[in-house]
C-alpha cells in the first residue's frame, strides 16, 4: 500500500491560482443569478412563440426552439460554474488567506 501525503493547498497554488480562485469566489453568486435568469427568459421565450403560434404567426418554429436550447444550455453552464465555486469554497476556503508557504 503506497502513502500519501497531503500537501496543504495554501503552498500548492501559484499566485496566479490564487488570483483566479479569488475571482471564481467573487462571481459565485452572478452565476447563480445568470442561471436563474436564463432559465426565466427560456419560459419566457417558449410563452411568447406559444401565443404567436396560437396566433396564427406562421414562421418557422425550428430556430426559435434552437434559440431556447441555447439559452437553456448557457443557464446550464452558469449553474455548473456556481457548483464549481461551491466546490473551491468548501475545499480551499480561507486557505487563501495564508500567505504561500505559510
Amino acid at each position: 500500500m503506497t502513502s500519501v501525503e497531503i500537501v496543504p493547498v495554501s503552498s500548492s497554488l501559484s499566485e496566479a491560482q490564487r488570483k483566479f480562485v479569488r475571482r471564481v469566489l467573487r462571481r459565485k453568486q452572478l452565476f447563480l443569478v445568470l442561471a436563474v435568469i436564463g432559465i426565466v427568459a427560456a419560459v419566457g421565450l417558449l410563452g411568447i412563440y406559444t401565443v404567436l403560434g396560437m396566433k396564427g404567426h406562421h414562421y418557422e418554429m425550428g430556430p426559435r426552439y434552437v434559440i431556447m436550447v441555447f439559452v437553456l444550455l448557457n443557464a446550464r453552464q452558469n449553474f455548473r460554474q456556481f457548483r464549481y465555486a461551491e466546490v473551491l469554497e468548501k475545499t480551499i476556503g480561507n486557505a487563501l488567506d495564508e500567505p504561500p508557504g505559510a
